[in-house]
């Protein structure tokens, strides 16, 4: 399992802020943001490998799941 943030959305909104600093701002004057949007992965072949028996509620909270 993996759990963790966006890095498509986390890319567009760090080459957001550059832009910023490039057009002139001070680096120091932006705000600091944290990400807002977080993937839940699953490796369900992984799991069966190790005989992990994951829940099925857990698997539909997933965003993806490997078979």
């Amino acid at each position: 399992m993996s759990f963790g943030p966006d890095f498509v959305e986390a890319s567009r909104h760090m080459i957001s802020q550059l832009n910023r600093v490039l057009k002139g701002e001070k680096a120091s004057d932006l705000p600091f943001d944290r990400p807002t949007r977080f993937y839940f992965n699953v490796n369900l072949r992984a799991a069966r490998a190790m005989r992990i028996e994951l829940p099925p509620a857990l698997l539909t909270r997933a965003d993806k799941v490997i078979e």
